[in-house]
């Protein structure tokens, strides 16, 4: 994030990835440390994308066609709609590399 705020670039999280953050911290560290790590989340310059019909589709379609998860599905779909880059450090989404721009975290 440090470096996408010096680029001058924009962070994007659609809604349901937010969704995805939210159980994820939530089954590991419990309920009151998932709400600090929303607020946290919260505090930085990303901005939220909703989920439309459109977007939901093409969720969908990535997921019937590539080995990915339907949250990553969205995404993939999220990325290809604002040409934007994904930060991950997932290996699923190297059968999605042909489709989007992947930048790889260090686990």
């Amino acid at each position: 994030m440090y470096e996408q705020q010096r680029a001058k670039t924009k962070a994007f999280l659609n809604w349901v990835n937010w969704g995805e953050f939210f159980y994820i911290v939530k089954r590991k560290v419990g309920s009151a440390r998932a709400a600090e790590a929303l607020h946290l989340l919260e505090q930085l310059p990303i901005e939220l994308v909703p989920v439309d019909l459109a977007l939901v589709r093409e969720a969908a379609e990535l997921k019937s066609e590539h080995p990915i998860s339907y949250a990553d599905a969205f995404c993939i779909a999220t990325a290809r709609r604002l040409t934007g880059t994904v930060l991950t450090s997932e290996p699923e989404f190297h059968a999605v590399e042909h489709l989007i721009t992947v930048r790889w975290l260090s686990a």
